[in-house]
């Protein structure tokens, strides 16, 4: 138990890492590594001076002996300081290890510690980044988590939090560039458990609704962004998704109900809004402009200001000959969520039986992939 103790009071001592210098960016050097490797002649000095035991143990770390060096470390047979003196060599050596990249022998050493109780949230990193340099990204993220929950310390653990964000920061980088060889299964458990566990963490919230987003998963998606706290960085972007995946939601939901017609014989009718004017138009494929009565003109006129002044006159065929009509244009038009602006209509003599306020023309329905679904009676626009 004491070489146990004497193991993780060290851990608190050394200096920490940065789990980039291992995860995703095979090339760059370890800054702690280097300040342990800097310290560690005095180490190898005073193992040299002590007694030919702890040589004999320096040796074995050296050749990867892993059970010579775990049987002599759980043998008592070393006094604490010199029990520190070892473990001090041998995390050095794992450091090593790491920075080399050689993960099978490290692995090797990690589960022989593990299974000698040695492991603390040192040992644990290592396994994470381990882990994540294989591909094991859900598996490496459980284990960094429990190296944060080992931390012998507040200021250790935060430290190990911040070395999390910046795996994670790398994951979601190499999602956005489709380079994280996972499933879109897989990279939802991945985010979604990231998610769980730092729930305050912006950037894997806004990763795990691109995922649900991609899989149309629109709810799921707004659901990921709920009860945020506020950030100056993120929460302008977390606003924006959220007003797109709104939007985008109604208008799915709109085109899977469609937007209810009124049947007049073999035609259509529906209803408009200009401002706060409520008009029934007929649909008009064949119109290539919206068209408003000379009563639907005035009532804008009167009701609204929505309405701009005669803009010009053009000739337009009609059903009794050619006649002049004059265009306007109405600064907001709705049907139902779907909205223009400025669009440009003309004044036509609808007569006096009609039951329409105007026609709705092309220069609307254009702006949509649109389709009527007459046996339903229903509209379905789809934005290009």
């Amino acid at each position: 138990m004491l070489i146990k103790y004497g193991w993780v009071f060290l851990c608190g001592t050394l200096v920490g890492f940065t789990v980039n210098s291992f995860f995703f960016t095979p090339t760059s050097s370890l800054d702690s590594t280097s300040e342990i490797s800097a310290n560690i002649e005095p180490i190898k000095t005073a193992i040299n001076q002590t007694n030919n035991d702890l040589t004999q143990v320096q040796q074995y770390i050296d050749q990867q002996s892993i059970d010579l060096t775990i049987n002599s470390l759980t043998s008592r047979q070393f006094s604490a300081s010199q029990s520190t003196l070892l473990i001090h060599y041998l995390k050095n050596h794992l450091f090593e290890l790491a920075k080399n990249k050689s993960w099978s022998i490290l692995g090797e050493w990690l589960q022989a510690m593990e299974l000698a109780g040695l492991a603390d949230s040192d040992s644990y990193k290592l396994q994470a980044l381990r882990l994540l340099a294989s591909g094991h990204y859900y598996k490496g993220l459980e284990v960094f988590f429990v190296a944060k929950d080992m931390a012998s310390s507040q200021q250790e653990q935060n430290k190990i939090v911040k070395e999390i964000k910046s795996a994670l920061n790398q994951m979601i980088n190499s999602f956005h560039q489709q380079t994280l060889a996972l499933s879109n299964e897989e990279t939802q458990q991945l985010f979604l458990y990231a998610q769980q566990q730092l729930n305050e963490y912006i950037p894997i919230s806004l990763a795990l609704a691109n995922v649900y987003q991609q899989q149309g998963a629109l709810q799921e998606a707004l659901d990921a962004l709920a009860f945020l706290p506020y950030d100056e960085q993120f929460t302008p972007r977390v606003d924006e998704l959220q007003t797109r995946l709104r939007n985008t939601l109604a208008e799915a939901q709109l085109n899977k109900e469609g937007i209810p017609l009124i049947r007049s014989g073999s035609q259509f009718l529906v209803e408009v809004q200009i401002a706060q004017v409520n008009l029934v138009l007929l649909i008009d494929t064949g119109a290539s402009y919206t068209s408003l009565s000379q009563n639907a003109i005035a009532r804008l006129s009167q009701e609204s200001d929505a309405l701009s002044d005669e803009l010009k006159k053009v000739k337009v065929n009609t059903a009794n000959g050619t006649t002049v009509a004059r265009v306007f244009s109405v600064s907001t038009f709705s049907l139902a969520d779907r909205q223009a602006e400025d669009l440009s209509v003309l004044e036509v003599n609808m007569g006096e039986h009609t039951r329409s306020d105007g026609l709705l023309g092309m220069n609307f329905l254009g702006l949509y992939h649109f389709k009527i679904d007459q046996d339903n009676a229903l509209l379905f626009l789809e934005t290009k």
